[in-house]
C-alpha cells in the first residue's frame, strides 16, 4: 500500500498564518523522513478552514525543502466515479460517514468502468483520505483529537451549504452532507469520519479498509483542526514507524 499525507492548511484562533504555513512545511520534511511516498495539498480560500490560495506557489515551497517525495493536488466532487474511469483519471475519496457497503459500490463502479474502458485494472487508483491521529494509547488519542475534530467538521458544515433555503438541484447533495456533519458526536466522529487510537488500533482500522475496499493508496490527514505540531509530529512517527511496516 502506498502511505501519504495532506495538508488543508486550517488555521485556529490561537495560530497566525505564518505558523500554519511553516507547520505545512514542516509535515512535508518529516513525511520524506519516515518514508512517505507523498504530500497532497488543498486549495481554500477566504475561510479558516483552509488559507492556501496558491498551490502552485506552496508546492513550490515545499519542492525546495524536500528531494524525494512527490507533491499532488486534488479535486473531490460526488458522481464522478464513472467519468473519472472512462477517462483514465485516478481518484480521491474523503468519506466522513459513508458506510462500506456504499463506499464498495462506488468502488466497484469505478474499477468496472475502468476495465470497460481500458481492458484491465492497469493504471486504475483510488485514493482514501482519512483524518488520522495516533498516539501511544488509544484514550491520549482520542482526547487529544476529539476538540479538533469537532472544529473541523463544524466549520466544514458552515461552508458547505446554506442553513436555510432550498439549493439549486446539484447542490442538495451538500446541503445533505451538512445535515450530516452536523448531526456527528465526538464519539461517531472519532469512529467513522476518522481513524483514531493507538498504533495496533490504527493499524487494524487500516487493515479492516484495505480488505473491505481493496484500498491500496491511503492519504493520511495527520494535522487537522489545530492538534498541536508537537503532537502531529508524534502521530505521523507512530503511523510510520509502527503502522506503515505491516502493509508492506
Amino acid at each position: 500500500m502506498k502511505f501519504v499525507i495532506q495538508n488543508l492548511l486550517s488555521l485556529r484562533e490561537w495560530q497566525t498564518h505564518s505558523e500554519v504555513y511553516a507547520n505545512a512545511l514542516e509535515d512535508c520534511r518529516l513525511a520524506e523522513e519516515l518514508g512517505f511516498d507523498a504530500a497532497w495539498l488543498a486549495e481554500h480560500h477566504f475561510s479558516a478552514y483552509g488559507i492556501c490560495p496558491s498551490l502552485a506557489v506552496l508546492a513550490a515551497a515545499i519542492a525546495r525543502e524536500t528531494r524525494r517525495v512527490r507533491i499532488g493536488t486534488a479535486a473531490v466532487s460526488p458522481d464522478t466515479f464513472e467519468l473519472a474511469a472512462r477517462r483514465g483519471l485516478k481518484i480521491l475519496t474523503a468519506p466522513s460517514f459513508t458506510p462500506f457497503d456504499i463506499l464498495k459500490k462506488n468502488y466497484d463502479t469505478y474499477r468496472e468502468a475502468w476495465r470497460a474502458s481500458h481492458g484491465s485494472d492497469g493504471g486504475s487508483e483510488i485514493c482514501l483520505n482519512k483524518i488520522v491521529h495516533v498516539a501511544e494509547s488509544s484514550r491520549q488519542a482520542r482526547e487529544e483529537a476529539a476538540e479538533p475534530i469537532r472544529w473541523f467538521y463544524r466549520t466544514q458544515a458552515d461552508l458547505i451549504a446554506d442553513p436555510e433555503g432550498v439549493p439549486a438541484e446539484q447542490y442538495r447533495f451538500y446541503q445533505r452532507v451538512r445535515k450530516n456533519l452536523l448531526a456527528l458526536s465526538d464519539e461517531q466522529a472519532l469512529e467513522q469520519a476518522a481513524i483514531v487510537g493507538d498504533p495496533e488500533e490504527v493499524t487494524d482500522r487500516l487493515r479492516a479498509h484495505q480488505e473491505a475496499l481493496g484500498v491500496t493508496y491511503f492519504m493520511g490527514a495527520f494535522s487537522r483542526g489545530g492538534i498541536p505540531q508537537e503532537k502531529v509530529r508524534r502521530s505521523m512517527r507512530l503511523f510510520a514507524e509502527k503502522a506503515m511496516p505491516r502493509f508492506a
